[in-house]
């Protein structure tokens, strides 16, 4: 045979064989997305499905472990059709364990000491994140609807509760009920309605207590600023969720690279879960370390631009963060924010 020959016949056959492998690659990519959907499923045709094969995996650890558990309890699908058998199973066992919360837990403690973290996390999303608001708003203490309902007093109430009490969830702009509109106010004296003077009479109190709780904001800012002077380093630690994130990610990420499932029949669905797993993490990351930036940045925002008490306020709402471990030296002026608050809560209920 000619060299020349022979060369066209491998060449035709390396194409031929290359053409072969990419559309096996391609059906193993398509296979990939459909199982990626399909973990994430949740509503199905014949019943409600209350999580995820994701949602369970997601929960139970996003660990080697957590897929071992599943697969021994039929949870995961061997392709995308077969989504909503492992979701039957699944409904199933939430069901006969009462409900989601007691069916996670109880598999967590059939899994390894090392996640012994998670079963006390309880549900991985419920990370705490750094407030940040557009005003500052106050909510209203709790109105007792029943007959003879008596209210709180001082003395019965501790300065070192929380700011925000438990009950109607409605929130009230301070700045923007401290208002007044001077034309009205005159118009009403004009024409012999004094409500609107009558009205900013009796806010003169509420006026005075707004501006004593501003005074104590900005002691805190400034208690913040010397802080950050004596040591630039002192809020490192509100990345550390950030950090641990982006360290589960590549623990998921090394776990999917060594492919421990490959022989197995739930392959495709591992390598999703274990795909799934890396973006939620990273996704995860990137959001709490943006809200520490966003945070500090409004934080700084406010300050510069002379509102040091709405920097105060942000820095109340999150002082717990900002001040872990040197909450000591500040004590004295968060329990005098939180007297003035509940004074100016009542007298805003008052004047409602």
């Amino acid at each position: 045979m000619e060299p020349f020959t022979l060369f066209i016949i491998i060449m035709i056959s390396l194409l031929a064989g290359g053409g072969i492998e990419g559309a096996r690659q391609g059906r193993r990519r398509k296979k990939h997305i459909l199982m990626k959907d399909a973990i994430r499923t949740r509503g199905l045709r014949s019943r409600s499905a209350e999580a995820s094969v994701f949602d369970v995996f997601w929960d139970l650890g996003a660990s080697e472990f957590a897929i071992e558990v599943m697969a021994a309890q039929r949870f995961l699908p061997d392709d995308p059709q077969s989504v909503e058998i492992a979701l039957d199973q699944i409904q199933d066992a939430i069901d006969t364990h009462g409900s989601y919360e007691t069916f996670i837990r109880e598999n967590l403690e059939a899994i390894e000491e090392m996640f012994e973290e998670h079963r006390h996390a309880g549900h991985r999303r419920a990370l705490p994140l750094l407030e940040q608001r557009q005003g500052k708003t106050l909510e209203l203490p709790a109105i007792g609807y029943e007959a003879g309902t008596k209210a709180i007093s001082t003395q019965e109430r501790r300065l070192d509760m929380p700011l925000l009490d438990q009950g109607m969830n409605v929130e009230i702009d301070i700045d923007a009920m401290l208002r007044v509109d001077p034309i009205a106010m005159v118009k009403s004296v004009l024409f012999g309605d004094a409500r609107e003077l009558e009205k900013w009479w009796q806010r003169r109190s509420l006026r005075g207590l707004r501006d004593e709780l501003d005074s104590h904001l900005r002691d805190l800012y400034a208690a913040y600023k010397g802080m950050l002077m004596r040591d630039p380093a002192s809020l490192r630690h509100l990345y550390d969720v950030a950090d641990r994130w982006n360290f589960e990610a590549q623990r998921i990420e090394d776990l999917r690279n060594r492919k421990i499932f490959r022989l197995r029949p739930f392959r495709s669905c591992a390598e999703a879960l274990l795909s799934e797993g890396t973006a939620v993490a990273r996704q995860l990351s990137y959001r709490a370390r943006s809200n520490v930036e966003q945070t500090i940045e409004m934080i700084h925002h406010h300050a510069m631009t002379g509102n040091t008490s709405m920097a105060g306020y942000l820095i109340f709402l999150n002082r717990h963060a900002f001040f872990a471990g040197r909450l000591e030296h500040v004590r004295d002026l968060i329990q005098r924010i939180e007297n003035t608050t509940y004074r100016l809560q009542n007298q805003m209920r008052q004047d409602l």
